[in-house]
C-alpha cells in the first residue's frame, strides 16, 4: 500500500496549539529578555536606571514579535493566515487598551515623559506583530 503524505491532512487538534502558541509567545519571551536584561545591568554599576528603559523596550518588541512567530510557527497549515490574524488580534487588544488608559484617564497627574515612554512601549509591541506577520506573509514557505 502506497501513502501519498503530500495529501495528508493533518489532525485537526494541532490547530488547538495555535492559541496557546501565542499566548506562550506574547509572556515568555518578554519576560526572558527583560530578566535577563535586569540581571546583566545590575551586575554594572551606575547603569541600573540607564539600561532599565532598554530591557522595557526588549520586552516590548519581543511580546509583539515572538506572539506573531509562535503562532504561524506552530500552524499546521495556512501560516500566512494564522500570523495575519494574530497581528490583527494584537494591534485590536492592544488600541483597546491603550483607549482605555485614555478613557479613564489613567495617566493623571504623571510625568509627560512617563506616559510618552509607557504610550511608546505599547505602540511597539503591535508594531513588531505587524512586521513578523508581513515576515511570514511575504515568505515563501
Amino acid at each position: 500500500m502506497i501513502i501519498d503524505r503530500a495529501n495528508a491532512r493533518e489532525p485537526k487538534w494541532k490547530w488547538l496549539l495555535v492559541v496557546p502558541a501565542f499566548i506562550v509567545g506574547f509572556f515568555v519571551p518578554g519576560f526572558l529578555a527583560r530578566i535577563s536584561w535586569e540581571f546583566g545591568s545590575s551586575w554594572i554599576p551606575f547603569l541600573d536606571a540607564v539600561w532599565a528603559r532598554v530591557g522595557e523596550f526588549m520586552q516590548a518588541v519581543s511580546d509583539g514579535g515572538f506572539s506573531v512567530a509562535f503562532a504561524a510557527i506552530v500552524a499546521p497549515r495556512a501560516k500566512k493566515f494564522v500570523a495575519i490574524t494574530a497581528a490583527a488580534i494584537m494591534v485590536t487588544v492592544i488600541g483597546i487598551l491603550l483607549t482605555n488608559s485614555v478613557v479613564t484617564d489613567y495617566y493623571r497627574g504623571a510625568p509627560g515623559l512617563e506616559v510618552f515612554w509607557d504610550v511608546l512601549l505599547i505602540a511597539v509591541t503591535p508594531i513588531a506583530g505587524v512586521a513578523a506577520a508581513i515576515y511570514f506573509a511575504t515568505s515563501n514557505e
